[in-house]
């Protein structure tokens, strides 16, 4: 009897071995499987990421209504800038600018002071924004950033000690690293400049002069506020 149950059981395996073998099966199941790809259907998959964020943004709109309404963001309170008179601004260096800088001046929120040395301030790179401008100088040894912005109405968060250019600023400096640095700021005509000069030949951080007089050098050249010369 347990004679014949085996030949039953062998006859049945080799039919299904048979019908595998044919339909192409078992060659599949006996294959190894292919290596493992990280990239593959990568798209499908960012495709269903984000489907599902979009379900999850959906659900929190539907429970949390409030963190999606618009919002008002509150203008900061600036001081009026005071522009200078055309007759102030220095046409001679003007006339030596390239264009491109020129077009960059002549769109800065707040007056523009530039190096009166046109050699230096040729090789300037300004960029003007919303409510301020920058303008950047490297060289070899000497690395001079500005920035000018408008200033805000609150006027105490503005603490300085000493004088520049004439008017409350202030100016100190130090070492760091292969450099000797100094950082000065100001406020003129309602603009609150802030230069930041680090020098790789310079000896002592504690001498002041030279650095007021690249300061002082500082001359008007333009903004976006002076257009009556234009008329």
């Amino acid at each position: 009897m347990k004679h014949r149950n085996k030949i039953i059981a062998a006859v049945v395996l080799l039919a299904l071995g048979g019908f595998l073998v044919a339909s192409g099966k078992l060659q599949k199941w006996l294959s190894p499987a292919p290596a493992y790809d990280p990239n593959a259907d990568i798209e499908g998959k960012r495709t269903r990421i984000e489907e599902l964020g979009d379900r999850v943004l959906d659900m929190r709109r539907l429970t949390q209504p409030e963190l999606y309404e618009p919002r008002e963001v509150a203008k900061p309170n600036y001081i009026p800038v005071d522009w200078p008179a055309s007759s102030t601004l220095d046409w001679e260096l003007r006339a030596k600018l390239p264009q491109d800088l020129l077009d960059k001046i002549d769109q800065s929120p707040v007056p523009v002071l530039l190096p009166s040395n046109p050699e230096i301030a040729k090789q300037i790179n300004l960029g003007s924004y919303n409510d301020w401008h920058s303008a950047r100088l490297e060289t070899t040894d000497l690395t001079i950033y500005l920035i000018a912005q408008m200033v805000l109405q609150e006027r105490e968060k503005y603490p300085f000690e000493k004088t520049v250019r004439g008017v409350s600023g202030d100016i100190w400096g130090g070492e760091g690293g292969t450099s000797i640095g100094w950082n000065i700021s100001w406020i003129e005509h309602n603009t609150l400049y802030q230069v930041k000069v680090a020098c790789t030949h310079c000896k002592d951080y504690t001498n002041e002069e030279p650095i007021r007089e690249l300061i002082d050098s500082l001359t008007y050249v333009g903004g976006s506020g002076w257009n009556d010369w234009q008329e």
